[in-house]
């Protein structure tokens, strides 16, 4: 795979987790496209990665240790075959870095995990993780990689605010916890 296409591939890992060098035995019966994409992955990943490749629509799965799969999208070039992970691969180890750095500038030092390791999301996708005393925070992964975060140290608030809601739900709980209007009028 080229340069070009190696830019393509959409991946954010500033660290990749586990032993930069994966076990090179390759897959058994695997095609020369499979084991390219195995070998070039799993070196990104630092991990030991699997692919199989179907015949139509032309195109490959990964599949990683912890049975995490990562669809592979394939386009023919003049040189061969390029590939790209289809949306990005996010690994856990810079964002719990990060947040155990803010929670020891909060005054809040604890643990912090965000399972799995590795992880395919879509632009915008939310990664949820675990705090050592029950609180939880969340990441939002943009397109180039960078994440913001939130952090809720209180349980309750984080198990309620890891619960997805619908834009109703949020508004109905909005309305019973405001002061009733009518008694602010004098009505």
């Amino acid at each position: 795979m080229g340069r070009a296409a190696c830019r393509t591939w959409c991946l954010t890992l500033a660290f990749a987790c586990g032993d930069p060098t994966p076990d090179p035995t390759p897959s058994p019966r695997a095609s020369s496209l499979e084991l390219v994409i195995e070998s070039q992955l799993g070196v990104r990943v630092g991990q030991v990665v699997r692919v199989w490749c179907g015949a139509l629509p032309p195109g490959c799965t990964a599949t990683l240790p912890d049975a995490t799969r990562l669809q592979i999208r394939l386009a023919k070039s003049p040189d061969g075959w390029t590939w790209s992970v289809d949306g990005l691969v996010v690994s856990a180890d810079p964002i719990e870095a990060y947040l155990r750095e803010t929670l020891s500038d909060l005054g809040a030092v604890q643990a912090v995990r965000c399972a799995p390791r590795i992880r395919r999301l879509d632009p915008g996708g939310r990664i949820e993780c675990s705090l050592e005393r029950g609180g939880k925070a969340f990441a939002t992964v943009r397109a180039d990689g960078s994440f913001e975060v939130e952090i809720e140290l209180d349980p309750h608030a984080g198990a309620a605010r890891a619960e997805p809601a619908t834009e109703s739900e949020l508004v109905n709980k909005s309305r019973a916890v405001e002061p009733d209007q009518d008694d602010d009028d004098g009505e």
